[in-house]
């Protein structure tokens, strides 16, 4: 597989060099004469860290030259550059590129209007570009429409099919401020009836998909005993967590509970995988087809195979991922955060978490 994979590097590397076959002074000359195609081509070529002429300053400004004479997709690659030091210049880019048709551009200026960060919150922008990412299929674009109709911004009317159908597409596309805004809705009774079995599994979900905040609603429902059993530790668990991730209530909660600490949390929660091993077991099947058991731990990494992510696999990575669960009165995991997940793309966290949240035939026996 890695002679395979060294022949298609060495195939993309050819195709990355100019498609008309020009050498690289030929190149220049077309790019100075203004040919924009060959502009954006020389970039390209300067901003390739592993090409010879590895450049980044006269990558961007034959990126700059290329957009100023139109080029749209020289527009999207300087918006991709300035993006980590610079978020508004980059903008600025992204919103020339989108005008000028590039589809991919809208996914940053829609999270960028939407969630702010680089500006407040503009929701006239908002239904003009969202709208767009919406149809485009681009989760984000989908997300962003459906709070704007489902609390009537940007100057949309409150209309509660929209706002649904928008957020569950976007629900189904793994964006996880659509999972916690539905478990919102379903937890106050906005637009649906209220439904604290419903809002808890969104939050859940959220949670799963890299959204540490969102634990501060579910914390809610555990302290409360909202749809769940009442279960102060496991609300302590969650409050710290959003905590740490800035969610101001529960900033407030946690500042009220100086006794709630990380090593409290820890010594009062039980996991089968740091007590005694001998008291923790799984039932499997044999291959005769009888039972026997074993330790859980064992039986967990055994498993790991055929959760592996298929892409992984193929480009031969290996992957990290750090995971908090709480394990529930039935001896099941449940409310996971993904803590860490690297490299990130591949799918870890999510394979991680298909692996581990299902039920477990677990047993705890006799000290």
């Amino acid at each position: 597989m890695k002679y395979i994979c060294g022949l298609l590097m060495a195939i993309s590397l050819a195709f990355a060099t100019p498609a008309f076959a020009d050498t690289f002074t030929d190149l220049q000359q077309k790019a100075e004469s203004g040919d924009a195609a060959a502009q954006l081509m020389l970039a390209k070529v300067y901003l390739y860290k592993w090409d010879k002429h590895y450049n980044p300053a006269e990558g961007e400004r034959w990126l700059l030259k290329a957009a100023e004479a139109g080029n749209a997709d020289a527009e999207m690659q300087l918006g991709d550059l300035y993006v980590t030091n610079d978020r508004l210049k980059a903008l600025g880019w992204y919103e020339k590129a989108a005008t000028h048709g590039v589809v991919r551009a809208l996914q940053p200026i829609c999270a960028a209007y939407f969630y702010g960060g680089v500006m407040e919150s503009d929701w006239s922008k908002v239904a003009l570009f969202c709208q767009k990412a919406a149809d485009n299929h681009i989760a984000v674009g989908l997300t962003a429409m459906g709070v704007a109709y489902a609390e009537g911004k940007g100057g949309l009317p409150v209309d509660q099919i929209k706002a649904l159908g928008y957020l569950a597409q976007a629900d189904g596309m793994n964006e996880p401020y659509a999972a916690e805004y539905l478990g919102r809705l379903n937890l106050q009774g906005l637009l649906v009836p209220q439904d604290y079995a419903k809002s808890a599994i969104y939050f859940r979900k959220a949670m799963g998909y890299g959204r540490m905040v969102t634990a501060a609603y579910l914390a809610q429902q555990y302290d409360k005993g909202l749809g769940v059993s009442a279960e102060p530790l496991e609300a302590a668990r969650l409050y710290y967590f959003a905590a740490s991730a800035g969610q101001s209530d529960a900033i407030t909660w946690m500042a009220g509970h100086p006794e709630i600490t990380e090593d409290s949390l820890k010594a009062n929660q039980s996991n089968p995988f740091k007590d005694p091993p001998a008291l923790w077991t799984s039932t499997v099947k044999a291959p005769d087809g009888g039972n026997i058991e074993a330790p859980l731990a064992q039986y967990m990494f055994s498993q790991l195979n055929d959760f592996y992510p298929d892409r992984a696999v193929y480009d031969e990575v290996e992957g990290s991922v750090t995971i908090d669960c709480h394990w529930n009165n039935e001896g099941n995991l449940d409310n996971c955060l993904v803590l860490h997940e690297s490299p990130a793309g591949y799918g870890f966290a999510q394979a991680t978490l298909r692996m581990l949240l299902r039920p477990i035939p677990v047993t705890q026996k006799d000290a």
